[in-house]
């Protein structure tokens, strides 16, 4: 079956009044050209996010097909699918996240977003100064969600939002959603250009520790996160499958202590 009857069929389908994939949204294409291009702005801006939702919409291609595909092969993916619940009001109610306890992940979580000043629909926003349009399906439901739980594997998996602790989450997603090229790109090119400046630094095993951390993982996207906000920050972690992550500590504390860390550009690597 060719790709455009492909789409055509998967747009008959419909999940909780919702097209499986809306009739509208254009075929995938791979570009890798233009992938290239918003890397190297990304480099030179790790804040330019904007830059993030190109690459992934110009490598992606089939991925995020084949990961709704998968996701709606699962009674709990199904489940939400159905529901097709936007997790940002959620998210962003930092008043009733107020109400979980210290030492929980909702705790944890709260903290975090608060100290860094994000928000879900921060996140969103820079979605939509990359593209405005916004196909009503079960591909664009669950793109969202995986989107939105960015910030949340941050905090589970204990990687900064610096350079190197944003190339670990990206390589942690990308094996734990068993996909998305897009992901993996973006992770290999932070390690290549942060190798440049910290040549000593032990990077690439901490990344492929990501990588088996990642594999390693359950599917968080699938998780009823108000239920796992309510657990221990620990406990939370062992349900999820949350591995230590060592090397990547070592490589953090080797790039702080190295003195290209005091370059603007650089610092909280």
């Amino acid at each position: 079956m060719g790709p455009r009857k492909t789409m055509a069929t998967n747009a008959a389908i419909t999940v909780g009044g919702r097209p499986f994939c809306h009739p509208d949204r254009p075929k995938p294409r791979i570009r890798p050209l233009e992938a290239l291009r918003r890397v190297r702005r990304l480099i030179d801006d790790k804040e330019d996010t904007e830059q993030v939702f190109h690459i992934l919409a110009a490598l992606n291609g089939a991925d995020d097909l084949r990961a709704t595909k998968a996701m709606l092969d699962t009674p709990q993916g199904m489940a939400l699918a159905q529901r097709g619940e936007s997790l940002i009001p959620f998210l962003d109610d930092h008043d009733a996240l107020e109400r979980f306890e210290e030492g929980t992940l909702g705790h944890a979580y709260l903290t975090f977003m608060r100290r860094e000043g994000l928000t879900a629909s921060g996140l969103e926003a820079e979605e939509l100064k990359y593209d405005a349009k916004f196909y009503d399906d079960v591909m664009g439901w669950y793109n969202n969600r995986r989107r939105d739980l960015h910030d949340l594997i941050h905090v589970l998996t204990g990687y900064s939002r610096g350079a190197f602790g944003e190339v670990c989450n990206l390589a942690f997603s990308y094996r734990m959603n068993r996909g998305g090229i897009g992901d993996l790109f973006i992770a290999l090119a932070g390690v290549v250009e942060l190798k440049r400046h910290f040549p000593h630094v032990p990077l690439v095993p901490a990344f492929r520790e990501a990588l088996r951390n990642g594999r390693a993982a359950e599917l968080l996207y699938l998780a009823d996160i108000e239920e796992l906000f309510a657990l221990p920050l620990a406990e939370a972690q062992r349900r999820m499958g949350i591995r230590p992550s060592p090397l990547y500590q070592e490589a953090r504390r080797a790039i702080e202590a190295s003195p290209a860390a005091q370059q603007p550009a650089l610092q909280n690597a």
